[in-house]
Protein backbone atom coordinates (compact mmCIF):
# COMPACT_ATOMS: atom_id res chain seq x y z
CA UNK A 1 0.00 0.00 0.00
CA UNK A 2 2.92 2.64 1.00
CA UNK A 3 4.24 1.96 -2.64
CA UNK A 4 1.26 3.29 -4.07
CA UNK A 5 0.39 5.90 -1.41
CA UNK A 6 2.30 8.81 -3.85
CA UNK A 7 -0.28 9.95 -5.72
CA UNK A 8 1.79 10.05 -8.80
CA UNK A 9 3.15 6.49 -7.86
CA UNK A 10 -0.52 5.43 -7.93
CA UNK A 11 -1.45 7.58 -11.55
CA UNK A 12 1.70 5.51 -12.97
CA UNK A 13 0.57 1.73 -11.70
CA UNK A 14 -3.18 3.07 -12.73
CA UNK A 15 -1.91 3.48 -16.19
CA UNK A 16 0.68 1.48 -16.81
CA UNK A 17 0.62 -1.73 -14.80
CA UNK A 18 2.99 -3.71 -13.38
CA UNK A 19 4.89 -4.26 -16.64
CA UNK A 20 5.96 -0.85 -17.35
CA UNK A 21 6.89 0.16 -20.78
CA UNK A 22 10.25 1.84 -22.28
CA UNK A 23 11.71 4.32 -20.13
CA UNK A 24 11.16 6.77 -22.84
CA UNK A 25 7.41 6.16 -23.07
CA UNK A 26 7.43 7.01 -18.91
CA UNK A 27 9.61 10.21 -19.74
CA UNK A 28 7.57 11.66 -22.51
CA UNK A 29 4.39 11.52 -20.74
CA UNK A 30 5.93 12.92 -17.65
CA UNK A 31 7.11 15.82 -19.41
CA UNK A 32 4.23 16.40 -21.82
CA UNK A 33 1.16 15.26 -19.97
CA UNK A 34 2.51 15.77 -16.89
CA UNK A 35 4.93 18.68 -16.82
CA UNK A 36 7.91 17.46 -15.41
CA UNK A 37 10.77 18.62 -16.26
CA UNK A 38 13.62 15.78 -18.06
CA UNK A 39 16.09 15.52 -14.85
CA UNK A 40 12.78 15.21 -12.40
CA UNK A 41 11.14 12.83 -14.70
CA UNK A 42 14.26 10.28 -15.29
CA UNK A 43 14.44 10.77 -11.02
CA UNK A 44 11.04 10.26 -10.63
CA UNK A 45 11.19 7.04 -13.30
CA UNK A 46 14.25 5.03 -11.28
CA UNK A 47 12.47 5.25 -8.41
CA UNK A 48 9.19 4.79 -9.07
CA UNK A 49 10.59 1.35 -10.69
CA UNK A 50 12.74 0.72 -7.47
CA UNK A 51 9.52 0.93 -5.41
CA UNK A 52 7.76 -1.59 -7.77
CA UNK A 53 10.20 -4.11 -7.50
CA UNK A 54 10.78 -3.58 -3.60
CA UNK A 55 7.29 -3.58 -2.86
CA UNK A 56 6.78 -6.75 -5.46
CA UNK A 57 4.45 -4.93 -7.80
CA UNK A 58 6.47 -5.04 -11.17
CA UNK A 59 5.39 -8.47 -11.59
CA UNK A 60 1.79 -10.05 -12.68
CA UNK A 61 -0.17 -11.47 -10.14
CA UNK A 62 0.44 -15.21 -10.10
CA UNK A 63 -2.00 -15.89 -7.93
CA UNK A 64 -5.20 -18.10 -9.26
CA UNK A 65 -8.89 -16.48 -9.07
CA UNK A 66 -9.74 -19.35 -6.81
CA UNK A 67 -6.93 -18.64 -4.10
CA UNK A 68 -7.86 -14.69 -3.99
CA UNK A 69 -11.73 -15.28 -3.50
CA UNK A 70 -10.49 -17.85 -0.71
CA UNK A 71 -7.75 -15.26 0.40
CA UNK A 72 -5.28 -17.82 0.24
CA UNK A 73 -2.07 -18.16 -2.02
CA UNK A 74 1.65 -17.45 -1.81
CA UNK A 75 1.29 -14.78 1.01
CA UNK A 76 -1.12 -15.95 3.52
CA UNK A 77 -0.43 -19.10 5.73
CA UNK A 78 -2.31 -20.78 8.39
CA UNK A 79 -5.01 -18.18 8.62
CA UNK A 80 -2.53 -15.24 8.31
CA UNK A 81 -4.17 -12.34 6.61
CA UNK A 82 -1.88 -11.24 4.14
CA UNK A 83 -1.97 -7.11 3.17
CA UNK A 84 -4.19 -5.86 1.11
CA UNK A 85 -2.77 -4.87 -2.70
CA UNK A 86 -4.82 -2.78 -4.81
CA UNK A 87 -6.05 -4.77 -7.64
CA UNK A 88 -3.88 -4.99 -10.96
CA UNK A 89 -5.32 -2.43 -13.40
CA UNK A 90 -6.07 -4.32 -17.00
CA UNK A 91 -3.14 -3.97 -19.24
CA UNK A 92 -3.75 -1.95 -22.30
CA UNK A 93 -3.38 -3.58 -25.13
CA UNK A 94 -0.58 -2.51 -27.37
CA UNK A 95 -0.66 -3.42 -30.60
CA UNK A 96 2.48 -3.40 -32.35
CA UNK A 97 5.80 -1.77 -30.90
CA UNK A 98 7.29 1.29 -31.79
CA UNK A 99 9.67 2.04 -34.82
CA UNK A 100 12.71 3.50 -34.25
CA UNK A 101 12.74 7.20 -33.22
CA UNK A 102 9.13 7.09 -32.69
CA UNK A 103 7.81 7.72 -29.20
CA UNK A 104 4.04 8.05 -27.90
CA UNK A 105 2.82 11.49 -27.17
CA UNK A 106 -0.19 10.80 -25.33
CA UNK A 107 -2.97 7.96 -24.76
CA UNK A 108 -6.40 7.93 -23.52
CA UNK A 109 -9.30 6.56 -23.06
CA UNK A 110 -12.52 7.90 -25.89
CA UNK A 111 -15.35 5.73 -24.76
CA UNK A 112 -16.20 2.58 -22.53
CA UNK A 113 -15.17 0.66 -25.87
CA UNK A 114 -12.62 3.06 -27.42
CA UNK A 115 -9.34 4.23 -26.53
CA UNK A 116 -6.22 5.83 -28.66
CA UNK A 117 -2.50 5.79 -28.65
CA UNK A 118 -0.53 8.81 -30.46
CA UNK A 119 2.57 7.55 -32.02
CA UNK A 120 4.65 10.46 -32.98
CA UNK A 121 8.17 10.79 -34.69
CA UNK A 122 10.44 13.67 -35.19
CA UNK A 123 9.18 17.08 -33.42
CA UNK A 124 6.55 17.76 -32.55
CA UNK A 125 5.22 21.38 -32.48
CA UNK A 126 2.07 23.78 -32.23
CA UNK A 127 2.22 23.80 -35.82
CA UNK A 128 2.30 19.68 -36.14
CA UNK A 129 -0.36 19.68 -33.74
CA UNK A 130 -2.80 22.33 -35.73
CA UNK A 131 -2.54 20.06 -38.32
CA UNK A 132 -3.34 17.11 -36.23
CA UNK A 133 -6.61 18.73 -35.86
CA UNK A 134 -7.78 19.66 -38.60
CA UNK A 135 -6.89 16.31 -39.46
CA UNK A 136 -9.38 15.11 -36.88
CA UNK A 137 -11.91 17.29 -37.89
CA UNK A 138 -11.56 16.28 -41.36
CA UNK A 139 -12.05 12.52 -40.11
CA UNK A 140 -15.25 13.43 -37.87
CA UNK A 141 -16.89 15.35 -40.62
CA UNK A 142 -16.19 12.23 -42.54
CA UNK A 143 -17.84 9.66 -39.92
CA UNK A 144 -20.35 12.22 -39.45
CA UNK A 145 -21.68 12.14 -42.88
CA UNK A 146 -21.41 8.23 -42.70
CA UNK A 147 -23.54 7.78 -39.81
CA UNK A 148 -26.24 9.92 -40.95
CA UNK A 149 -27.00 6.87 -43.68
CA UNK A 150 -26.87 9.68 -46.66
CA UNK A 151 -23.85 8.06 -47.68
CA UNK A 152 -22.35 4.51 -47.60
CA UNK A 153 -18.54 4.14 -47.57
CA UNK A 154 -16.85 3.32 -50.61
CA UNK A 155 -14.66 0.43 -51.05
Amino acid sequence: RAALEPPIHRELFERFGPLLPADVVIETYLIKDREYNEAAANSLIGEYKDTLEFAGLNKPDIMSETDAESGQGSGAAGGEKSPEIPPTPPMPSRKGQLMANERELTSGILGKDANFRLIVSGEIGVKEIERLIKKLELDKEILGENSDGDEQPSQ
